[in-house]
């Protein structure tokens, strides 16, 4: 069954990770931070995921920035996370453009610069991913004029995108 499919997904991309594959080393960390197909082991997962990440494997890029942010089979490294955020963003990953977008807002490890924030909030909507997040705050920057001209037609159509593609901070507005 389902089971005894991972075990054989696993071992396949293990074999491909062995000959450099950066997208089956990041699938097979992925299998073992999670424990699918295999017993989890979040140190091998997290080390195989980075190592996928320096390969340039971009959903590897963003899931490093994850790990580290996070202290998951790896210290957690403030360094680390912003320079993997940043890589995984500066390579178009959507959610890494939301996220970077809301770091430059909040100032979370960077300085605050809502014009940066908005560049990334733009570059996330225009991922061709539905971002409701980076709708939300395109919209909730509108609203306020932050890093742009007030103008409540673009933030209510900008915060009713986000509502509609499932953003709850949109939503409770």
């Amino acid at each position: 069954g389902m089971e005894q499919n991972l075990r054989t997904a696993a071992a396949r991309y293990a074999e491909a990770a062995k000959l450099g594959d950066a997208h089956a080393k990041y699938r097979l960390g992925s299998m073992y931070l999670e424990g699918q197909g295999v017993t989890k082991d979040e140190q091998k997962g997290a080390s195989l995921c980075i190592a996928a990440a320096m390969a340039g494997c971009v959903p590897a890029q963003y899931k490093a920035y994850l790990l580290y942010k996070n202290g998951t089979g790896t210290q957690r490294d403030p360094e680390q996370t912003a320079r993997w955020l940043s890589v995984a963003a500066q390579n178009q990953h959507p959610r890494a453009c939301c996220d970077l977008g809301e770091a430059y807002l909040g100032g979370q490890g960077l300085i605050c610069d809502p014009a940066l924030a908005l560049k990334w909030f733009r570059a996330a909507v225009l991922s061709g991913n539905v971002q409701p997040d980076a709708m939300y705050w395109l919209g909730w920057c509108a609203l306020h004029g932050v890093g742009t001209k007030q103008n409540f037609e673009d933030a209510i159509r900008w915060l009713e995108d986000g509502a509609q593609n499932g953003s709850s901070r949109a939503r409770h507005l």
